[in-house]
């Protein structure tokens, strides 16, 4: 089953490039947030819908505070 992947979005500014097995990652950088954008292959939808849960992994000991929204979550002018 294809897995989420991060995806170029029309606003993101940056790359944050990836390194072994993780994808460089599209970003829109502003004053204080880095913002991606990920494609959900239908599979993976259908699963979402029955179960609502979505997992984040991050590699490393930390990460800063992030929220996950199907909205964007900036205006364009930002």
């Amino acid at each position: 089953m294809k897995e989420i992947q991060p995806i170029p979005f029309s606003e993101h500014n940056h790359c944050l490039f990836g390194f072994g097995d993780i994808e460089d990652l599209p970003v829109l950088r502003t004053k204080d947030r880095v913002i991606s954008c990920w494609s959900i292959p239908f599979l993976k939808r259908i699963k979402l819908l029955f179960t609502g849960k979505i997992w984040f992994c991050a590699k490393g000991t930390t990460h800063p505070p992030m929220f996950i929204e199907v909205d964007k979550p900036f205006r364009v002018n930002e």
